[in-house]
This record gives C-alpha cells, structure tokens and sequence, in this order.
C-alpha cells in the first residue's frame, strides 16, 4: 500500500526568479520527516521535426551543470500562458521557427524526489523558418540530425538530457505507428520501416 505523506508544517528558504526553496515537515510512513522541495516554474520542450526528418538540437552552456548540453528546444512558460502557446513562442524565439502543427506527446517531472518542475514536451511540425529572437543572457547554437540517428544518440547514452530522451524516443515511436505519415517524406518513413 502506498502512504500519502501529509504537509505538517512549510518554511522558505529562499524566495528566487525561477524557483523557490522551500523546507517541509511532513508526516511520513513513520513519524515525522523533513522534505526540501524546490518549486520550479514549469517549462516546455519542443521536438521539432522538418518533413525531411531532420530533428532540431541546441547546444548551449549550462551553468548548473558546467558543460554545453545537447538538447531540444526549451524554456519557461510565462504567467498566464498555457503549454501550446508557450512551446510556440520558445520554438520561434531560439530557433526562427514556426510550426504548423502542434502535438502534445507527453508531461514530465526532472526529479520527483525534491522538484515540482513540470515540463510539457510538445511534436512540432510543418516548420517554417523566420527570425530567431533570443534573450539578452542566451547563446544557442542549431543543429540539425536525422531523426533515426537522434534515437540511436539516445539508445547509445550520448544524450543526458532526460527531456530530449523522452522527445527522441517518442517521436521515433510516432513514426513507427504511422501517425506522422502525411508530415514527413517517404525516405524517412523507409528508415522507420513505413
């Protein structure tokens, strides 16, 4: 059976732009147990997909963790936005593209453990190339791979990024169950086995 922890009690620790530290006391399995729990503003990713199979990539600096990251399209949604509205406006701003069609593939979490950070990965395709309109502090590089050469990147652990693992993989999966037959190139359906 699984134990719903209850909250007794909630202090921040720190108050920030994207996130917030916070210390909770809860009642735990058996007794009381301290959580610290950062609350993350919530993000979408964007596998982008051209008709001739090409995926988009960025390779950009991460900070946090001190190396330049392979990964899809991404950023915060902003208050009030809704997840669609949001991976259109991130797709167009770091890339200079501009789907037309959206498709939600899937919700989820970075680490459960300690973070409510929530990330909507959405299938963008139908792409069509305009100006890019990065923000001040954003240094982003585009790349373009095969589709099929991505999932393989991803089955050989070359990818850490756990976001664009699950964007590789489920748009490889959409392509082997025929969903995206009328929105990529009879070439690229062949790879797939189409």
């Amino acid at each position: 059976m699984v134990f719903e922890e209850k909250k007794i009690k909630s202090e921040y620790i720190y108050r920030g732009h994207i996130l917030n530290l916070r210390k909770d006391v809860v009642q735990a399995v058996n007794g009381e147990a301290n959580r610290e729990i950062v609350e993350h503003l919530p993000a979408v990713g964007m596998a982008a997909l051209k008709r001739n199979g090409m995926f988009l990539m960025e390779h950009q600096f991460r900070y946090a963790i001190g190396e330049v990251n392979f990964e899809i399209p991404a950023g915060l949604m902003e208050e009030g936005e809704d997840p669609e509205t949001s991976c259109v406006r991130e797709l167009r701003e770091e890339t200079g593209y501009t789907p037309e069609k959206v498709r939600f593939m899937t919700k989820c979490y970075s680490s459960a453990g300690f973070t409510d950070e929530t990330c909507w990965i959405f299938l963008c395709t139908g792409l069509h190339k305009g100006e890019r309109d990065l923000d001040d502090d954003e240094a982003i590089d585009v790349l373009e791979f095969p589709i099929a050469e991505m999932e393989q990147k991803v089955l050989n652990g070359e990818v850490p990024d756990v976001k664009t693992q699950s964007a590789v993989l489920f748009t490889a999966a959409l392509i082997r169950r025929g969903d995206l037959d009328d929105q990529l190139d009879e070439a690229v359906l062949k790879q797939f086995g189409r």
